[in-house]
């Protein structure tokens, strides 16, 4: 109420640059709020309660923030990511012309923008011809626009990526760089086991009572993992499991490289020789 008798409005709404006019939180507390659920993919309950504010300040505040964002996949990108995800369990499904049985795998192709994690779009199945089709539908200049695309160790997406884009760099994600190493490395160990000694490892087979510690990157080890390690490599029945350790470890220390300098240095970081690179 003004308080001002010859003041024709009698009522008023307080405002500030901070303040919008009937608002409870200011626009700086509004601003990290949203970027914690945005950014971050933190829950609304769980920032509203770390912050003190109501889960409806919180909610309108992130959908007002949304309602101004511009429209994803419009704006040029500079990494693309592909993934395939399958969306149900298979099913099987009778054809009604010849009447026989044919099994469905529901797979969907997902694509994301690799900085910021928006999606510009997804398709249906995970065909070459899905993921040109959907790049054909893109602009020009958003083509042109991109500089790196991550995919997964796909020959489908490779070939797509280079019928479309044979200009960018492809990258491979790097947990299934990791999956596909520790693989290769399980399979050598448990060949090699079947070789030496005529069966499957025991408790009492070093190779095998360590199997776990294989897998580990040597920088994540303790002291008495780098103990139980060195016992593996020195053990000489098992050589080719010790190689294919190293070529395994080496991997992961180009991966973690933060440049590319580095990563062709990665070999002299490590307390065991790595092999050559072909």
């Amino acid at each position: 109420m003004c308080a001002e008798i010859s003041c024709e409005r009698r009522t008023l709404t307080q405002g500030a640059d901070q303040l919008s006019a009937r608002a409870r939180c200011i626009i700086r507390l509004k601003e990290p709020v949203v970027t914690t659920v945005r950014d971050y993919g933190r829950g609304t309950a769980e920032v509203a309660g770390v912050r003190g504010l109501a889960w409806g300040s919180v909610n309108t505040a992130v959908v007002d923030a949304a309602l101004v964002l511009p429209e994803v996949g419009r704006g040029p990108l500079r990494a693309l990511g592909i993934e395939e995800r399958r969306i149900a369990s298979a099913k099987w499904f009778k054809t009604p012309d010849i009447a026989v049985w044919c099994r469905v795998e529901p797979w969907m192709s997902t694509f994301v923008d690799a900085y910021t994690g928006h999606v510009p779009g997804f398709v249906d199945g995970r065909s070459c011809r899905n993921v040109t089709d959907w790049l054909r539908q893109r602009s020009g200049a958003w083509l042109e626009s991109l500089e790196v695309v991550a995919i997964d160790l796909s020959a489908t997406f490779r070939t797509a990526i280079r019928q479309m884009l044979p200009a960018v760099e492809i990258s491979v994600n790097h947990w299934h760089m990791v999956k596909l190493g520790n693989q290769t490395l399980t399979a050598v160990r448990q060949r090699v086991i079947c070789e030496v000694l005529g069966r499957r490892g025991r408790k009492q087979d070093v190779v095998w009572a360590h199997r776990m510690m294989l897998l580990c990157a040597v920088d994540r080890l303790t002291e008495a993992g780098l103990h139980w390690l060195e016992e593996v490599q020195d053990d000489g029945s098992f050589e080719e499991s010790a190689a294919a350790w190293a070529v395994n470890d080496h991997m992961l220390r180009i991966q973690n490289a933060p440049s590319i300098d580095k990563a062709q240095n990665a070999g002299s970081a490590s307390r065991w020789p790595s092999p050559p690179l072909s």
